[in-house]
């Protein structure tokens, strides 16, 4: 009898350990199943609030741009990644200086708060404000897109989305004005999809950019060569200047994706600076206002 007991204890025990296992690992399985779907949630990408208002971040000297030319740039940073695969800031910045207003594009703002975001910094570091144009969100705040510097203030900003059809992608362009010698100057700042969005984006930027009044300027990646029939229709718009083209001339950069145009200005100079603080150029292009007959 008392045999009989002590099995019954110890089986009792036993089961008693192989429930608490049970139990330990579906508590571990659950918590691995609510993290994976926290992780995946956070990596998801999904539109940003685009109602929502851009706003300058940054001191400005608060006057408007009276300087004999304007001075413009674009630069796709690539995440601030050279091509050495580091992130440099720094160097961005470098090749930076000295302009009234740059646009960028793959811009990355900062997870939880570790850092501001980069268009933030690299303005910071030139003493230009910045405004950054989310294309995207990750981890439940505004994760990537395109910025925006300045030193002078805007009369108008916003964000102009752009019609895509591919899942998980996400466009838009950044529309400004601000005062040059006393005259309103339209601004567009815009970075293409490569694939089969390109097409329709680009129509709609170019519709935009021809409906502004001069002076006006749109520069980005286009994702599009000389060779597209839509930038050389464009380009076949009555004063419709390619910057680069007009001062390089389009044989040195046949192949290129980066482009300022410009309608109701005189391109005195510009360029294309190979770098090695992105996988893209620097096109700059400096600018005077026409005359009026």
């Amino acid at each position: 009898m008392s045999f009989t007991n002590s099995t019954t204890t110890s089986d009792s025990s036993a089961s008693k350990q192989t429930s608490k296992r049970v139990r330990r690992k579906l508590v571990i399985v659950g918590w691995i199943l609510i993290l994976g779907v926290i992780v995946g949630s956070g990596l998801d990408r999904s539109p940003p609030d685009f109602t929502k208002e851009l706003k300058l971040e940054g001191a400005i000297s608060g006057k408007p741009l009276d300087s004999p030319t304007l001075k413009v740039a674009s630069f796709n940073i690539h995440g601030g990644v050279g091509l050495d695969g580091q992130k440099d800031l720094s160097r961005i910045a470098l090749l930076l200086q000295g302009f009234d207003f740059v646009g960028m594009y793959e811009v990355h703002n900062q997870s939880f708060g570790f850092n501001d975001n980069m268009a933030k910094e690299i303005g910071q570091k030139l003493g230009m404000a910045s405004t950054f144009s989310a294309t995207e969100q990750r981890w439940w705040h505004d994760h990537f897109g395109n910025a925006l510097l300045t030193k002078t203030p805007f009369l108008n900003l916003q964000r102009i989305p752009l019609a895509g059809t591919q899942k998980k992608k996400y466009r838009n362009a950044i529309l400004s004005s601000f005062l040059y010698q006393g005259k309103r100057v339209n601004l567009i700042c815009v970075h293409i999809d490569r694939v089969q969005d390109r097409k329709r984006q680009l129509q709609k930027v170019i519709q935009l950019f021809l409906s502004l009044n001069a002076p006006a300027i749109l520069m980005g990646d286009f994702n599009s060569n000389g060779d597209d029939p839509q930038i050389r229709q464009l380009l076949e718009e009555t004063g419709v200047v390619d910057c680069i083209g007009y001062a390089a001339g389009d044989k040195k950069v046949p192949s290129r994706v980066d482009w300022i145009f410009s309608r109701g200005f005189h391109c005195k100079n510009a360029k294309l600076v190979e770098n090695n603080a992105s996988d893209h150029p620097l096109v700059w292009a400096e600018l005077e206002l026409l005359e009026e007959e």
